[in-house]
């Protein structure tokens, strides 16, 4: 491995531990809807389906934030959104990177609105 490989994973690493003591120490953190599953292929596969919503369709959430009755007005709710969508987008990476590995790093806030079947 040569040294610029060597930094850049160290990097990568390094930004992973602290996504996950930010999430882990948040008072907002919760835990992932997959991680009350029973068993080691409910919980693996809970995990991938939420990482691959997570990674694909946050870039939705400002809409619904727009419509939430917490915000003042649409614009504030949109903006939140746009903020949460990083959000969600690393936290559904690091889901669907980690998905072999039943091992929870919390969910910030409720998640993305996606109805249930």
């Amino acid at each position: 491995m040569t040294q610029s490989t060597s930094n850049k994973f160290r990097g990568f690493a390094l930004t992973i531990a602290v996504l996950g003591m930010i999430m882990t120490g948040t008072p907002a953190a919760q835990a992932s809807p997959w991680a009350e599953n029973e068993g080691y292929w409910a919980k693996t596969g809970g995990k991938l389906r939420f990482g691959l919503q997570h990674t694909l369709f946050s870039w939705l959430a400002p809409w619904p934030e727009a419509h939430d009755p917490r915000y003042a007005t649409q614009w504030e709710g949109f903006c939140t959104g746009i903020a949460k969508t990083v959000v969600y987008t690393a936290s559904g990476i690091l889901q669907l990177a980690t998905f072999p590995i039943p091992i929870d790093f919390p969910d910030i806030g409720q998640g993305l609105h996606i109805p249930e079947q």
